[in-house]
């Protein structure tokens, strides 16, 4: 049985992405907090079963379909929005055996902005750079 802990409050599943060789699933846990205040939790739950492995935990909310797994499956590229701001995000998935890590990379829009619809991302093919 697979299983990810969801016990927040108004927890639900956002997104899934699976890895490019079907190594694992990433998993988008989306709540509302107090005051209407979005939040976002990333797990990577591998194919052979037991439970998700939490990679970060957010104060936004993930955009539905935009992760995107570099070729090798070390890292997942999306985009994150809270308070009117679309920011790209890098995820280290912890597939190796190493700690997962968090990084932000760049807002994409200002505060103000109306929320726009972005070209999906992509990897190059060799994995080296977004495109």
């Amino acid at each position: 049985m697979l299983t990810a802990d969801l016990d927040r409050a108004e927890e639900y599943v956002a997104d899934l992405s699976w890895g490019p060789a079907g190594e694992g699933v990433l998993i988008a846990s989306s709540c509302r907090g107090t005051g209407g205040a979005a939040s976002c939790r990333l797990f990577r739950l591998d194919p052979d079963g037991g439970t998700a492995l939490e990679l970060a935990s957010m104060p936004s909310e993930i955009v539905p379909g935009s992760a995107i797994w570099r070729p090798e499956g070390g890292q997942v590229a999306f985009l994150a929005r809270s308070g009117g701001r679309t920011a790209l995000c890098l995820l280290g998935t912890g597939r190796d055996g190493t700690s997962p890590t968090f990084r932000y990379l760049a807002d994409l829009t200002g505060e103000d902005s109306a929320l726009l619809p972005f070209a999906p991302l992509a990897w190059e093919p060799g994995g080296a750079c977004l495109v």
